[in-house]
Formats: structure tokens, sequence, C-alpha cells
């Protein structure tokens, strides 16, 4: 019997095929090639997914003007069928995302727009987080879906409106019959905590959650804000959330950045614009995006943390 690692929920897959076609996206916006790359050296048995996706490259990234989450929520009450799902989560609009990594990506979007609009939590303020945490796990565990987020100077190109990333990586690993990344990996419990664990095998400072310790989190992100927070210029510290089969991983960066890397590339899936970029990438090219980015682990200790 073939092994499936598809989660995603046949209803809102279909919903969100038909929302998708209204939006406008192209079907080749979440066509995709994948590969597993292995460090070949020998040194680590962690492994990445490389993905080709092209159309993903032409989402803007700096300078809008416009919000337009904000947009998106306008039209959705113009057209009702854009929102995949009205009532399994409160506050939040679900639609496709405009440019998609494979089929079935979405954001779940909080409602407010213009004057109401909902700026992303940060570490300084940590009541939004703490009010939608369990609610986006209850619903992602409903449909299938895996909850990323990513926050201001960590991958978030539209951080003045709070909104998750709801993913469907799912879909590649059936495509490759196989799983990467920390899905993939081994653990080891947290000498500071039993339910928090690690990957040795992973060279940046992380952490895994169990998904039913929100107040973990939460005191945790409190602990590095009171800790490194002055350290950065916007005094709060960038970091990506990953929902994952066994966990939640939480990555801190060293630095505030709109481009680059966010919580797709911290959880193993490392994306490619071209066709040579997608051949040539190996192991020590995944670790390079992450390199400058994330903490190593001989920079900070965040188990001291817990």
């Amino acid at each position: 019997m073939e092994r499936s690692f598809l989660t995603l929920n046949e209803s809102i897959l279909q919903k969100w095929k038909a929302s998708a076609d209204l939006a406008g996206i192209p079907r080749e916006a979440y066509e995709f090639k994948a590969k597993i790359v292995k460090d070949e050296a020998g040194k680590s048995d962690y492994n990445f997914g490389v993905i080709l996706n092209n159309y993903r490259f032409k989402r803007p990234l700096s300078n809008i003007k416009n919000c337009p989450l904000c947009d998106v929520i306008k039209e959705i009450k113009i057209n009702t069928s854009r929102n995949l799902d009205y009532s399994s989560l409160p506050g939040f609009f679900v639609i496709p995302n405009r440019f998609p990594i494979v089929e079935g990506t979405s954001n779940a979007i909080t409602e407010g727009t213009d004057s109401l609009e909902e700026k992303m939590y940060t570490t300084k303020s940590l009541k939004k987080l703490s009010n939608n945490f369990d609610k986006i796990i209850s619903f992602t565990n409903y449909f299938g879906f895996r909850a990323f987020h990513n926050s201001e100077g960590a991958g978030a190109s539209i951080y003045r409106h709070e909104h998750w990333h709801l993913t469907n990586y799912g879909k590649i690993f059936n495509e490759l019959s196989e799983i990467y990344g920390f899905e993939s990996a081994d653990y080891v419990q947290s000498s500071s905590a039993k339910s928090v664990q690690t990957i040795p095998s992973f060279p940046f400072a992380h952490l895994i959650f169990s998904p039913t310790e929100k107040d973990r989190i939460i005191y945790f992100l409190e602990r590095i804000h009171n800790e490194i927070g002055n350290k950065y210029a916007k005094g709060s510290v960038p970091h990506c959330i990953a929902q994952g089969q066994r966990g939640i991983l939480i990555t801190p960066f060293q630095n505030h950045n709109e481009a680059g890397i966010g919580a797709g590339e911290t959880a193993g899936h490392i994306v490619c614009k071209t066709e040579q970029e997608f051949t040539n990438a190996d192991y020590d090219y995944c670790i390079s995006k992450l390199k400058g980015r994330l903490f190593s682990k001989e920079e900070i200790n965040l188990e001291k943390f817990l």
C-alpha cells in the first residue's frame, strides 16, 4: 500500500481551488518540483527539501503602500465565496495565499481593516499570540493544515497586519514519498524541561514545544525578550513558529530583516526561483540560507530561558 502524507481535508481543498480561481491565481502558481538533499559529507543526518516554484518569487516583499490583506478582506465581504471557512476560526478570514508554494497554501488573516487593522504580535506584547494560539492550532488540526508564523524581521513581508500561514507541505512529502527537515529529524529531550525537545543534528538554535503547552511557549518568548530584546534596534526578538506533526518549532533570528527566510526555511523547506538553482542546490546551499540569520547553538543557549 502506497504511503500518503497528505493531511489536508478534501472539502477544504476543493473550496481552496474554487477560491483560488475566483482570485485569479493561475494553476501554474502552485506547480512545483521537489527533491531531498542530505549532507554528503556525513557530518549531519539532518536533511532539507528543495522546492522549485518560480511563481512564489513574484510576490511583493517591501514598500507595499496599500495593505493587500486589508484589500482581500474587502473583497471577501463582497464575494463571500473567497473565504474558506467562517465558523471554525472566529476573528479571522481564511483565504488562499496569492503566491502559494503548493495547492492548499493559505493565510488566516485578522478581520479588521484600515483603522481597525490588527498589527502582528511581537515579543514586546504577547497577548495576541496568547489569545490566538490555541484556536489556530485547533483549526489546523481539524482541517489538516500546519500553522507557520513569521514575525516582523523574520520573514514577514506584511507585518503591519496579523496573519498566519496555513501550509500544506504534506503535498510535497506525498510527491517525494518521504518527509524531511524538522519533521523527519531525531529529537532529544531538553535537560531543562521534559516536554521540550531539540534536534541534535540541526546546527542552529531552536526549541520544539508541545502544541498543548501554550503557556510554556509564551513564557519562553517573554524570557528571551527580557534577556536580549533590547539588543535589537526595534526592541523585539524576531522569530518564527512552525507547527509539525510532533511539535512546535521556534527559532529566533540574529537580526531584523524583512526579506529572506521565514518559518518555511527554518523547518527545512528551501524554495528556489530557477531550474539551475534547484539543480545545483545541495546541503551546503541550504545551510547557507540559514547561516547569518539564525543563531548557531554556540552563540545562544535557548534552554536557559525555559
